[in-house]
């Protein structure tokens, strides 16, 4: 076992390490963009709801 260590190039885990925690982290950026993408969607069409019952009721009005 150990001639085969003796013989296979030493690598270093570092810059591998780094980049994966480099992806972790824009991994959790997008989940909470996702998340806030979903919100403000939400939001929207609560907004477009009411609107559309505010112009409905201007019709009922005339």
């Amino acid at each position: 076992m150990q001639m085969l260590r003796d013989q296979m190039p030493s690598i270093n885990p570092v810059p591998l390490l780094e980049m994966t925690n480099g992806l972790q982290a824009k991994a959790a950026r997008m989940q909470d963009v996702d998340l806030e993408v979903k919100q403000l969607r939400e939001t929207l069409a609560e907004y477009n709801e009411e609107f559309r019952q505010v112009r409905n009721q201007g019709k009922r009005n005339k």
